[in-house]
């Protein structure tokens, strides 16, 4: 195999041994690719062998036309970066190779020499940078997700390993996953912290070589309470607190409820407190009035003493006793008043109440007066004759 490579580059490249240059060892050369389309070479060399001026360039060969990479100065070195995506149809594969050559022109003169005999891609890998990292927080764990750059039909992907870099909280955490998708313990983090991840990749060093991508684009987040900064103690605390905050006010609601319901239903309302001056009473002057010239205006005959077996009244007396006490009961009508029922009478609030329990009132505030005596005797219905006699 080896002599069909020599054999194929002696035939192909035996133009470059017109007008040799003598390097002698005295350079570096170094050539990455992403194994897709794109080669990126740095060269090392003496000043005295590429002049200033000098134009030079890097020769890519193969079995097709040579692809130029013209050298640009850099701090002490130079560079160049062939791009074949418009000059070839599909990406590296693991067979391709190049022979790789120096050529220099200088004041008319040129030069040439071959760097490198067999460049193979596949041995000189620099992935591209993974993309679309993206955070996911969950309550004990964080995932980490990423694209590799690649499609993923592509032999490369499945031989690419990854650094996940996280910083946070004066610390570093590396992890390295085998695939495009890790996950993180919480407790890793301190809350309420502000992190940045980060990404690269680089083949697994088996049967694809390189070295390590650029990072990918940085991802940045803020953790929570559910990291290892909320401990449970803190968490129980803090549980506790509310606890004891809200059993005070649960307990007087609790405690309010029944008592509220049983003075509802215990209370009963009392006419007593609106009438608090029965003399300043705008309807019962006249009333009273009326009641005080009646009881003037009777005169006692005669009074019989009479002893506890006294007979009960008859029903002809209760019948008597019921029109006088309709006759007391008529209602007093003014113009300014409106039309009450004879059994109730208004208080200074205005509100209705009976004339029974008005009297009873009256009775209790006032006694003493003329309406009051605890000295009482019973008025019954006699004969004249009988009372003469």
């Amino acid at each position: 195999m080896r002599f069909v490579l020599l054999c194929l580059s002696f035939a192909c490249f035996s133009h470059l041994w017109g007008n040799p240059m003598s390097l002698e060892g005295n350079y570096s050369l170094e050539c990455l690719n992403d194994y897709l389309f794109t080669i990126t070479c740095v060269l090392n060399v003496s000043s005295n062998l590429l002049p200033h001026g000098a134009t030079s360039w890097l020769e890519f060969h193969d079995y097709r036309d040579p692809y130029l990479c013209v050298l640009k100065v850099q701090a002490h070195s130079w560079v160049c970066e062939l791009d074949l995506t418009l000059l070839v149809e599909y990406t590296f594969t693991d067979t391709d190779f190049f022979l790789i050559s120096l050529n220099s022109s200088y004041h008319g003169n040129s030069s040439s020499a071959v760097l490198e005999e067999i460049y193979k891609p596949v041995k000189h890998i620099r992935p591209v940078p993974p993309s679309n990292l993206s955070y996911l927080g969950k309550t004990d764990r964080v995932v980490f997700r990423w694209l590799s750059g690649y499609q993923e039909n592509t032999s490369l992907v499945q031989n690419l390993q990854y650094e996940l870099s996280i910083h946070g909280d004066g610390k570093v955490i590396d992890v390295h996953p085998v695939h495009t998708h890790v996950v993180v313990e919480m407790s890793s983090f301190v809350a309420h912290r502000s992190y940045m991840a980060r990404v690269r990749s680089v083949p697994n060093q088996m049967h694809y070589k390189g070295v390590w991508s650029h990072w990918g684009p940085a991802v940045h987040w803020t953790t929570g309470v559910n990291s290892k900064g909320e401990t449970s103690d803190q968490s129980f605390s803090s549980i506790w607190f509310a606890v004891f905050c809200l059993l005070p006010v649960s307990f007087l609601l609790l405690s309010y409820i029944p008592y509220y319901r049983w003075k509802k239903q215990v209370f009963i309302p009392s006419p007593t407190p609106y009438i608090r001056d029965f003399k300043r009473c705008a309807v019962l002057p006249g009333i009273v009035g009326e009641l005080l010239q009646g009881e003037e205006s009777l005169k006692i005959d005669s009074m019989i003493e009479e002893s506890d077996s006294t007979p009960s009244p008859s029903p002809v007396h209760y019948e008597k006793m019921r029109s006088v006490h309709d006759q007391s009961e008529q209602p007093f009508i003014t113009s300014a008043a409106p039309f009450m029922s004879p059994n109730m009478i208004l208080s200074p609030a205005g509100t209705e109440i009976s004339f029974s329990s008005w009297l009873e009132d009256f009775a209790a505030t006032d006694t003493g007066s003329v309406t009051w005596s605890e000295d009482y005797c019973t008025l019954s219905h006699v004969n004249t004759e009988q009372a003469t006699k």
